[in-house]
């Protein structure tokens, strides 16, 4: 189901229904913290990439990316990951992340949407649902139009590129995970 652009008003509203619900505070302390450290370090360390990773997949799915992201050599993940961040090409920055084991287009956006939320979002099924009625995981090719489509937004609204995303993804849950 496409879901209709939402104007200031609607973002708002979502987006303080996302920060307001209990059930996000672990995910909202997560992004926060490692994204300071992200910021901080220009990269990512191991442990941060698990966090991510486990933030990224609640499910079971994060186990088969976790023990790939774990069989990652000593020193790599912070030297990919200074690599994507130095990089200036949204599609080249997705594809350098995207080298990590257990790294696909949603944790490398997720990496780059706690990294720069105000230029950046989640690539995910419901992302793509709410712009382009498909339910599936985005391409990187994808991943970039989302990127075009949230960036417009946050210069139309004023708003970073991730609390817009947040109000859509709050749009999907409330219509399909609430309401079965």
């Amino acid at each position: 189901m496409k879901i209709d652009r939402l104007d200031r008003e609607r973002i708002d509203y979502y987006l303080e229904e996302y920060n307001g619900d209990p059930d996000n505070d672990e995910d909202i302390r997560i992004e926060r913290e490692v994204g300071e450290r992200i910021r901080k370090n220009m990269k990512l360390s191991p442990s941060d990439l698990e966090e991510v990773i486990q933030w990224k997949y609640i499910t079971k799915g994060a186990r088969g990316n976790l023990k790939r992201a774990r069989e990652i050599p000593d020193g790599v993940v912070e030297l990919i990951t200074e690599t994507a961040l130095k990089i200036k090409n949204d599609e080249y920055r997705v594809n350098v992340l995207k080298t990590l084991r257990g790294v696909g287009v949603g944790t490398a956006s997720a990496i780059l949407a706690f990294y720069d939320p105000e230029n950046y979002g989640v690539g995910d099924t419901y992302i793509m649902d709410a712009f382009f009625s498909k339910e599936k995981t985005p391409t990187t090719r994808e991943y970039l139009d989302i990127l075009k489509i949230l960036r417009e937004e946050k210069e139309r609204h004023g708003l970073g590129a991730r609390d817009i995303e947040k109000a859509y993804y709050q749009v999907y849950y409330e219509k399909y995970k609430k309401n079965g």
